[in-house]
């Protein structure tokens, strides 16, 4: 069974809103409204965040934010 990816966000207005929940559908995430300022959800994002410079943004000496994001589909 496949996986699913999920959207962890906590309460706030810009993360809550339809428009946002609609647009994370459509790129096929499953949108799971967290407790704000819960550790436990902190640590995910911390993690995921870590895991990322480590295998992607130090190992190939990105320039600048810009080129960061653009890579971030293909390391998903």
């Amino acid at each position: 069974m496949p996986q699913s990816l999920e959207w962890l966000t906590d309460n706030g207005n810009c993360h809550i809103a339809k428009e946002t929940r609609v647009f994370a559908s459509a790129l096929g995430f499953v949108v799971y409204i967290t407790p704000a300022r819960s550790p436990h959800s902190n640590g995910i994002a911390e993690a995921f965040v870590k895991t990322f410079k480590r295998g992607d943004v130090y190992l190939y000496d990105l320039p600048d934010p810009a080129t960061v994001m653009a890579r971030l589909p293909k390391w998903i």
